[in-house]
C-alpha cells in the first residue's frame, strides 16, 4: 500500500553551520496552524510540568493555570516555557537533518493547506528554544562517534522498511507482540546475537499498560476534536468528555478488556493506519535512542527499536481503551482517527521526555545486554 506523506524543507541556520529541516505529514494532516484563542485545549491536556496547576471542575481534573477559560488564552504567552514553544512538534537531529512533525492530536494539524515554513523557522530558530537544537546537534554527532552506535543507521533502516510493510498490510488489532517480535529480532539478527542467547522479556499485564498510558488526550477527529480524560478504578474506566464548542460533559463508564481484543480493520481506516506507520520510521527515533543510551547505557540500535515499539504499544492500547468506550469490534476511519490521536499524546511524551520513556519502556521493551 502506498503512502500518502508530504514533506517539505528548509534551512536553518547554528553556531555550526546550516542544517536542513524536514517536515514530514500525511496528507490528511499535513499543515499547522494555531490561532491564538481559538483552541487551548493542550494547555488542558499537556500543562508545562513545572507551572502551577488550578483545578478544573468540569473534567476533574487540573490544567495549567496560566490558561484562560473560556477566552482560550494563554496569560503568560510571550513567557510561555520552552515546552510549549514546540508544542506540538516531534522532532530530533539525525546526520544535520532536523526532522519534524506534527503530533497529530493537536486540532491544528487537521487542515488542509500547507504547514507554513516561516512558522517552522521561527519555531526552531526562537531564541528560547535555538540554543537546544545546537546541543542536540553536537549530542547526536557525540552518539555517532560512541561504542554504543553499533552501525545505528543501517540497522534502522534495515528495522524501518520492515515495520512498514508490517504496518501496510495490518488487517486487524492486536499486532504488537508479533511487531515486537519482528523488530527485536530483525536488530539482534544484524548485531549478530546468537539465537540461544537472545532474552526478550515479557510484557507486562495489559491493564498496567492500560493504567500507564490512559490519562487525558485530545480526541482528535478529521473534522472535529474534543477532550477526553480517563480514571481507571480496577477493570473499569470512567471516560469524561469535553466538547469545547458545546461546553458540555459527558460521562461514559465502561470495562476495559483485561486483553487486547480482536478488532477488525475497515479498508478505509487501514490507509490511516498505513499512512501513519510510514510516519512512525521516518521519526527520528535514532536521535531518541541516542539521547536514551545516555541515560541507561544501552546500544543505540536496540534503544531506539525499543522507543519504536513502545510507541506502537500506545496504538493498541488506544485502540483497545476506545473501542472499549464505543463497544465496538470494528475500526471504522472515524475511530482510527481517534485511535492515533489517544497513541501520538504518548509518542510526544516519549521524545519530550525520554528519561521517563526510558524508566517505563525498559520495564516494556528494553533488554538490559551488552552487545
Amino acid at each position: 500500500m502506498r503512502n500518502h506523506l508530504v514533506q517539505k524543507t528548509c534551512e536553518i541556520e547554528l553556531r555550526s553551520g546550516t542544517i536542513l529541516l524536514r517536515f514530514t505529514a500525511p496528507s490528511w494532516a499535513k499543515g499547522f496552524k494555531c490561532e491564538p484563542g481559538s483552541c487551548g485545549l493542550c494547555c488542558m491536556v499537556e500543562p508545562p510540568e513545572k507551572t502551577p496547576r488550578k483545578r478544573f471542575a468540569l473534567l476533574d481534573t487540573s490544567i495549567c493555570q496560566f490558561y484562560s477559560y473560556p477566552e482560550r488564552i494563554c496569560t503568560k504567552y510571550t513567557q510561555r516555557p520552552w515546552g510549549c514553544r514546540t508544542y506540538p512538534f516531534i522532532f530530533g537531529i539525525e546526520d544535520k537533518e532536523l526532522k519534524v512533525s506534527t503530533m497529530l492530536g493537536c486540532p491544528a494539524t487537521n487542515v488542509t493547506t500547507d504547514v507554513d515554513l516561516d512558522d517552522l523557522k521561527a519555531t526552531f530558530c526562537d531564541p528560547a528554544v535555538k540554543p537546544s537544537i545546537e546541543w542536540i546537534f553536537s549530542m547526536f554527532n557525540d552518539a555517532k562517534r560512541s561504542e554504543l552506535w553499533k552501525d545505528a543507521d543501517n540497522i534502522w533502516n534495515t528495522v524501518s522498511k520492515n515495520v512498514e510493510k508490517y504496518i501496510s498490510r495490518l488487517r486487524s488489532f492486536p499486532f504488537l507482540l508479533e511487531l515486537r517480535s519482528l523488530v527485536l529480532n530483525a536488530v539482534d539478527d544484524c548485531l549478530d546475537i546468537p539465537k540461544s542467547t537472545r532474552e526478550h522479556p515479557k510484557v507486562p499485564p495489559f491493564l498496567n499498560v492500560v493504567r500507564n498510558m490512559s490519562k487525558g488526550y485530545i480526541a482528535t477527529g478529521l473534522s472535529s476534536c474534543k477532550v477526553w480524560m480517563t480514571k481507571l478504578h480496577g477493570t473499569k474506566m470512567r471516560f469524561t468528555s469535553f466538547d469545547p464548542k458545546s461546553r458540555k460533559t459527558t460521562t461514559i463508564k465502561k470495562r476495559i478488556p483485561i486483553e487486547p481484543p480482536q478488532l477488525e480493520i475497515e479498508k478505509r481506516s487501514r490507509e490511516l493506519l498505513a499512512d501513519y506507520g510510514s510516519l512512525m520510521v521516518r521519526r527520528p527515533f535514532l536521535f531518541l535512542g541516542a539521547v536514551s543510551s545516555r541515560i541507561l547505557p544501552q546500544v543505540i540500535p536496540m534503544s531506539s527499536s525499543d522507543h519504536l515499539v513502545g510507541a506502537f504499544l500506545s496504538l493498541e492500547v488506544g485502540a483497545s481503551v476506545i473501542s472499549a468506550r464505543e463497544s465496538t469490534s470494528e475500526i471504522d476511519k472515524k475511530t482510527m482517527r481517534e485511535i492515533l490521536s489517544f497513541s501520538e499524546a504518548c509518542v510526544h511524551s516519549q521524545f519530550k521526555a525520554p528519561d521517563r520513556a526510558l524508566s517505563f519502556g525498559s520495564r516494556l521493551t528494553s533488554r538490559a545486554r551488552k552487545s
